[in-house]
Order: structure tokens, then C-alpha cells, then sequence
């Protein structure tokens, strides 16, 4: 027989849950949602219905937000979450979610139980250009490609790469909390066979 197995590490990926916290956005990680949202030629505008899902209460975030009364009336009718998402495939039931966007967006989000940083030694590199506006896909790209082998030691010494030399203090600031050199959740994808 055999045993193959495949491990992902999923905090390299968004954590849509990190949208909402301690009962309000988290703003440094809505800009980096709507900048990532940007990089995958999606608008970013679709961040608002995230929030909306998340929060507690029914009023919209802003105009492209969408409460109950707005999923209320579609057929079938459904509620609001309101609370963390459990699956990435709810993405599917949010306002302006089409599959294709979710197909597109599932490989660079994920979904935990609590909120996470970024493990910056395995992000791809949608996700490490939405870190700020001064970061190209084509930079990201360069900064994964020239990644060291034993990964950042710490995020400073992430940060002292030529790429992100222009940061002001307050963006690395906002930085030191999103992202991390190591993780704690990770995909599993198992397969056996024994004897046929």
C-alpha cells in the first residue's frame, strides 16, 4: 500500500475573520482585504458585504454593505451570519460574490477561529503585494521568488527589504500586527491506499 500526504500552511492566506475584532473593523486588515481584492482584478468594494456578514448588528457598513433586508428578499431568502465565518464557501452567499470570484479569491483566503497574522514565509504573492499600496504584484512576486530558504527570522527583517523601504513608521506598525514568521494552522490533504 501507501500513505501520501500534502500539508499547506493556511496562514500564509487571508483570515477573513480578522475583518472583525473585538466588535469593530479592523482597519489596517480592510485595506489590506481591499488591496488584495485589487491585485486579483476584483473590485474592492466587495469587502463591505465581509464586514456586513461578520458584524452584529443590520445596518449596512456603507452602500455596497448588504444586512438582512437586502438578502431578505432574494429567492430563497436567508439571514446574515453575523457572526465569524466558518468556511470559505459562504463567501458564495455574500452580495456580488459570483463563483468565479470565489474560485478566484479561494486560493488567498482563508477562514480560522481566531484571529491570525500572516506567515510572510509562505504568503503568495497576491497576498504580500495587498500588504500596501507601494507593492506591485511584480514586486511581491520578486520578494517570493528571492524569499530566503530558512524563511525570515522576524518581521523586522522582513521589513528591511528594498521593496519596502518607502513604509512610514505608522504602516509598519499597522504591519508588525498582520503579519508573522511562523504558524499554527495548517491544511491537510491525506490519501491511503492498501491493497487496493
Amino acid at each position: 500500500g501507501f500513505v501520501q500526504a500534502q500539508i499547506e500552511d493556511i496562514q500564509g492566506r487571508f483570515n477573513l475573520n480578522n475583518l472583525w475584532q473585538e466588535g469593530q473593523v479592523n482597519m489596517p486588515a480592510l485595506l489590506m482585504y481591499q488591496r488584495l481584492l485589487a491585485a486579483l482584478d476584483i473590485s474592492p468594494m466587495l469587502a463591505s458585504p465581509v464586514v456586513d456578514w461578520l458584524d452584529a448588528d443590520n445596518l449596512p457598513y456603507d452602500s455596497d454593505g448588504a444586512e438582512e433586508d437586502w438578502y431578505l428578499r432574494l429567492k430563497p431568502a436567508y439571514r446574515t451570519a453575523n457572526h465569524p465565518f466558518v468556511s470559505v464557501a459562504e463567501l458564495a452567499l455574500l452580495r456580488g460574490y459570483t463563483p468565479e470570484i470565489v474560485a478566484k479569491l479561494s486560493p488567498y483566503v482563508c477562514v480560522l477561529p481566531v484571529v491570525t497574522a500572516i506567515n510572510v514565509n509562505t504568503a503568495p504573492d497576491a497576498v504580500l503585494s495587498a500588504m500596501t499600496d507601494n507593492l506591485t504584484l511584480n514586486m511581491a512576486k520578486d520578494m517570493v521568488q528571492n524569499r530566503p530558504k530558512d524563511g525570515y527570522g522576524s518581521i523586522e527583517n522582513f521589513l528591511q527589504q528594498p521593496n519596502l523601504a518607502n513604509l512610514s513608521e505608522q504602516e509598519k506598525q499597522d504591519l508588525t500586527k498582520l503579519l508573522a514568521v511562523s504558524s499554527r494552522f495548517f491544511s491537510v490533504m491525506a490519501e491511503a491506499e492498501i491493497d487496493n
